[in-house]
Parts: structure tokens; C-alpha cells; sequence
């Protein structure tokens, strides 16, 4: 459970986690760090394990145990999209969002995230495809990513360059609104998000990021396509039911 001494909760990191016992407190102790030294008070860094099987549930529990500023949330299901769902409407903070738990983005990211959102942004999101970003990636993750990106901004009118980088933040306003509208448990919950957003008219401001691959990461490719897939079909056909086809 979240702690309750810390009133004056300006951001809630959340840290979404399924097996990644092996760098787990090593990361959290990092970003933790970070935080302290730019941020000061008022942040939390919650971690949200989801369905892991390995340690991850209790290294997450040591975590909130010694640390004043880390919290730990447990869902027996796997599904990113629906523990970060359930994660974002729990949280009272003025501002919310997560990072990927091998913090590929690089952390000079979060300030300036948090500068878009004190100047009126309602989401901030990483991009790895604006000008300015700096990635280091395998050539056919690079390649899956401009295409799923590139289907996207077809199939729905976006104006986004990249929607799937894991770090997205929002202020607690534009979550309450927008996050209940989401229905993807899995990785398509980001895209859905963000097409709900400039549905919504919502300021999204995108900044270039510094992203260096994860080569240990538990995301199985194929699959993960295969979902996003589902997730478009999904998603245009709600809009089309609802009068609005595609974006």
C-alpha cells in the first residue's frame, strides 16, 4: 500500500514491473537518487508489480520497507495496461506517470517532463523519432517501431511521432478524465491513451529523449504485435460504434 506521510505528493513515479527481480533495486535506488537530488520533496516512486513470478513482489516490499519515498502495489494479474490503469486512479498527486523499469530513457528526461507540465502540458511524453533524441536500438526493433508508429498515425489521424516510448507523465486532471475511457490490459494501453487524449483536444507535448535498448528485457516482440494489432482493430472499431471513425 502507498505510504501516507507524504501529504504534499507532487509526483508519483510509477514503476511498472513483471519478473524483473535481477536489476530491480539497483534501478529504483538510481531514479530514488535522482529524484532526491532534483526534485526534493514531494515525489513518490511507486513500483507496480504485475503478476511477476520471480522475486519482484518482495524486492518491491524491501524497497517501500526502507525507503520513505518508494511504495509497492501488487496485482495478481499480468497486464501492463491494467495495472497501470488501476495504478494512475489510485494515485492523488498532482502529477503521475511512469517510467519502464530498466530505465532506458535516460533521467534528465524527467525534469524537463515536469517543466512541460508546470507550463500548462496536460500528458508529456518521451519521443525516440523527434529531432534531437538520441537512440541506440537493434536495427529491427528500430524498424518495427517507425512502422507501428507510422500505422498509427494512419489509421487514426494522430500527430504523434511515437507512441509506445515508455515514459509518459500526465497531471491528475487529464488521468481521472481519460484513463477510465481506456479499456487495453496490455502494451496497446499507451497508444489508446494518447488517441483519447487529442480526441480530447488535450495539450500533448512530446520531447526528445535519450533511449538505450534493454538486450534483457522480458518483452516477447511478436506477441506484443500481435496485441497492439488487436488493440487498433479494438479501438477503431469503438470509435466507428461511437460516429467517429478512425481519428
Amino acid at each position: 500500500m502507498p505510504p501516507d506521510h507524504l501529504p504534499d505528493l507532487r509526483l508519483e513515479c510509477f514503476i511498472p514491473a513483471y519478473n524483473e527481480a535481477v536489476d530491480l533495486e539497483s534501478n529504483v535506488l538510481r531514479l530514488l537518487a535522482y529524484c532526491r537530488g532534483k526534485l526534493g520533496d514531494g515525489f513518490r516512486v511507486t513500483v507496480v508489480d504485475n503478476g511477476s513470478t520471480d522475486r519482484t513482489g518482495s524486492t518491491a516490499d524491501v524497497l517501500a520497507a526502507s525507503q520513505r519515498e518508494v511504495a509497492a502495489l501488487h496485482f495478481p494479474e499480468k497486464g501492463r495496461g491494467r495495472a497501470l490503469r488501476r495504478a494512475f486512479l489510485r494515485s492523488e498527486a498532482e502529477w503521475l506517470g511512469y517510467m519502464d523499469a530498466d530505465l532506458s530513457t535516460h533521467l534528465a528526461a524527467l525534469p524537463a517532463a515536469l517543466e512541460r507540465l508546470e507550463a500548462g502540458a496536460e500528458l508529456v511524453i518521451g519521443s525516440r523519432l523527434l529531432p534531437g533524441a538520441h537512440t541506440r536500438r537493434r536495427l529491427h526493433r528500430e524498424l518495427l517501431s517507425r512502422s507501428y508508429n507510422a500505422l498509427v498515425r494512419a489509421a487514426f489521424g494522430s500527430r504523434i511521432k511515437d507512441h509506445q516510448c515508455g515514459f509518459k507523465f500526465l497531471t491528475r486532471k487529464a488521468c481521472r478524465e481519460l484513463v477510465p475511457q481506456t479499456q487495453d490490459d496490455l502494451w496497446f494501453f499507451d497508444t489508446e491513451l494518447l488517441i483519447l487524449a487529442q480526441r480530447a483536444h488535450r495539450r500533448i507535448d512530446e520531447i526528445p529523449v535519450s533511449w538505450i535498448e534493454d538486450l534483457g528485457s522480458t518483452v516477447r516482440i511478436l506477441r506484443t504485435i500481435l496485441d497492439d494489432l488487436c488493440g487498433m482493430h479494438r479501438l477503431r472499431r469503438r470509435l466507428s460504434e461511437a460516429g467517429a471513425p478512425g481519428g
